[in-house]
């Protein structure tokens, strides 16, 4: 009797065990794939970005590149993945009406990074005798961050959104634009757009799309986590029956 209650007792913890992993692993990623990865771009050849107080222009069509490290996986199937990689032209939309497709790529027609918001900048608008490793914003509001580099300005403009590829759900992505002019102070770039000026050089940007688990799935990846231990715990305890 006391047998044959430990081998009902050991089929059950089994069964529970199996069940628990198999929720695990069917729970902690999508069905399908979203995109997922770097992304790092810079302007086509002959391209720059033109910025005032009101408004972001990008040159050459807003042509841009993606450049070496970039490894986005996307679904380019229901039922299959791609990569998008490094060499590969696309479109950057002007700011202010370009937040749908903000970025999209040649020849990949459902991959999109739309922009949901940009920096923030920082507090400090006071750009004038800023100390090496200080940061500024032009004026009250703006997103864009500029840095006493001892030998220049480094300008940073934060940026995050969603991407989709029209097969998964959409996923967060993040990052910044970057750009090092040499012999300009942060003053002067200050000056120039308070004055309603612009500033016209070539950029860079370096972004994540990463995939957040849906608090649903959280909640069934832990169930499945407490099943599976109490399959081993149960198991023990038939052991030592």
């Amino acid at each position: 009797m006391k047998n044959t209650i430990k081998q009902k007792l050991n089929r059950h913890s089994m069964v529970v065990l199996i069940v628990g992993i198999l929720a695990l692993v069917f729970t902690s990623a999508p069905a399908v794939a979203s995109p997922f990865g770097p992304l790092n771009i810079a302007n086509c050849s002959g391209g720059s970005v033109t910025v005032s107080a009101t408004a972001i222009t990008w040159a050459v069509g807003g042509c841009m590149q993606t450049g070496g490290g970039t490894s986005v996986v996307y679904n380019d199937t229901a039922t299959t993945t791609a990569t998008l990689g490094a060499g590969i032209n696309g479109v950057i939309l002007n700011l202010p009406g370009g937040a749908a497709n903000f970025m999209t790529f040649s020849g990949i027609s459902g991959l999109h990074f739309d922009l949901a918001g940009l920096g923030p900048g920082v507090a400090n608008t006071t750009c004038a005798g800023l100390a090496i490793g200080s940061s500024c914003s032009p004026f009250s509001g703006s997103s864009f961050i500029l840095t006493n580099t001892g030998g220049g300005t480094s300008v940073t403009l934060s940026a995050f959104g969603n991407a989709s590829d029209g097969f998964g759900s959409p996923v967060s992505w993040n990052g910044a634009f970057t750009k090092q002019i040499p012999n300009v102070t942060a003053a002067s770039i200050q000056s120039t757009i308070a004055g309603g000026g612009s500033i016209t050089n070539t950029y860079s940007g370096s972004f994540t799309a990463t995939i957040t688990p849906e608090p649903s799935s959280l909640t069934l990846m832990i169930i499945g986590l407490g099943l599976a231990g109490l399959g081993l715990v149960r198991s023990r305890i038939a052991r030592r029956a």
